[in-house]
């Protein structure tokens, strides 16, 4: 939370200097950094979809690249909550990784993802982090400091 917080304007500025800028302004700079892994977390259908005259399709959507493509990433993952449950896709080219390899990742995934979810779940009330009382140089322990004085 920390981190993402930390990035000004929600990384618009990336945007606007990789798509926005003219290239004769930008020759200096290099945007061939290709991560190996996509994470996109959809949100929440319940509260988007429930309940109104759309409704999510039962059927299968099939892939969403052919698989003679080339994948952008390595590893995709895809997470999303419906219906009060997370449910997360992993999706891997066969040549680059075995079977046995991302059964693993994903019990490791799974099981990190279940700790997260209990941590938060236990919590009797929210944490507060530095950046929720507005404070983006303010550390973890000085706040803990701050909060036992007052």
């Amino acid at each position: 939370k920390e981190e993402l917080r930390h990035i000004p304007n929600k990384g618009i500025g990336y945007g606007v200097l990789k798509y926005l800028t003219p290239d004769k302004m930008k020759d200096c700079l290099a945007f061939d950094v290709t991560p190996d892994i996509s994470f996109n977390y959809l949100g929440q259908f319940d509260e988007q979809i429930g309940g109104g005259e759309l409704s999510r399709s039962t059927w299968q959507a099939g892939q969403s690249l052919s698989p003679e493509s080339e994948k952008p990433h390595a590893l995709d993952i895809v997470g999303f909550v419906e219906q009060g449950m997370f449910h997360m896709t992993i999706s891997y080219h066969q040549l680059e990784f075995e079977e046995q390899t991302m059964e693993q990742f994903k019990d490791l995934l799974e099981k990190n993802v279940k700790a997260l979810i209990s941590h938060c779940v236990s919590q009797d009330e929210a944490q507060i982090t530095p950046s929720d009382v507005g404070d983006d140089d303010l550390t973890m322990d000085e706040l803990e400091k701050l909060m036992d004085i007052f």
